[in-house]
C-alpha cells in the first residue's frame, strides 16, 4: 500500500461534491477519513480533497492537467469520483457517450503524468431523474477495464436510506465510503 521511496501514500482525489464531504457534518467526508486514517498510521498526510460541488466530468477535465502538475511530487494515485452532476445537473447534463469519453481522457490524462488511476464508480441515486444511472456505472467499469485504470464500486454499497437527500451520503456513508476505498488500495 505505501509507497516504497517514501513509506507513506499520496492521493489526489478528484471530483464532485461526494469527494469534498458534502453533507458529512461529522469528519468532513471519505476523503478526510482516509487523511486520518493515514496520518494515524505513519502513512503521510498527502491526501488531498479536490472535489467542488456541482461539478461535471467535463469540469473535472478541464482542471485536471493543470492541478496534477501542480501536485506530481505529492501524488501516486488518483481517484476520479464524477457522473452524478452529468446526469443530474440540468445544463451541465452529457450523453452516456460524452461521459465515456471524459472519462478516457481524464485516465489517459493520469497515465501520462505517470500516476496510478482510480476510477470511483458513482453512488445510488435516489432520484427519478436518474434514469441512466445503471448506464453511467457500466461506463465507467468499461472504461476503467479499456483503460487500465482500477475501478471501485460504490453502487452496490449504498441503500438509499443512507443518502441524506437523495444523491448525497450521510456520515454513515462516507464511511462506508472511505472503507471501500481503503480496501481497494490495501488490495
Amino acid at each position: 500500500m505505501a509507497d516504497d521511496k517514501k513509506g507513506w501514500l499520496q492521493i489526489g482525489v478528484w471530483g464532485d461534491s461526494l469527494v469534498h464531504g458534502g453533507i458529512d457534518g461529522e469528519k468532513g467526508g471519505w476523503v478526510s477519513r482516509l487523511k486520518l486514517h493515514l496520518m494515524a498510521n505513519g502513512l503521510g498526510d498527502h491526501c488531498f480533497s479536490l472535489g467542488i460541488g456541482g461539478q461535471s466530468s467535463s469540469e473535472v477535465l478541464d482542471r485536471i492537467p493543470v492541478e496534477l502538475k501542480a501536485r506530481r511530487e505529492h501524488v501516486d494515485h488518483v481517484i476520479v469520483s464524477v457522473g452524478l452532476n452529468d446526469l443530474l445537473n440540468k445544463p451541465k447534463i452529457v450523453s452516456p457517450e460524452k461521459f465515456a469519453d471524459n472519462l478516457r481522457k481524464i485516465v489517459r490524462i493520469i497515465h501520462r503524468s505517470g500516476k496510478r488511476a482510480w476510477i470511483l464508480s458513482m453512488t445510488p441515486c435516489d432520484r427519478t431523474e436518474a434514469a441512466n444511472w445503471r448506464v453511467m456505472v457500466d461506463i465507467s467499469k468499461k472504461v476503467a477495464i479499456e483503460e487500465k485504470a482500477d475501478w471501485i464500486d460504490m453502487s452496490a454499497a449504498f441503500p438509499n436510506s443512507d443518502l441524506v437527500d437523495g444523491v448525497h451520503p450521510g456520515p454513515a456513508g462516507h464511511e462506508k465510503m472511505f472503507r471501500l476505498v481503503l480496501e481497494a488500495l490495501n488490495s
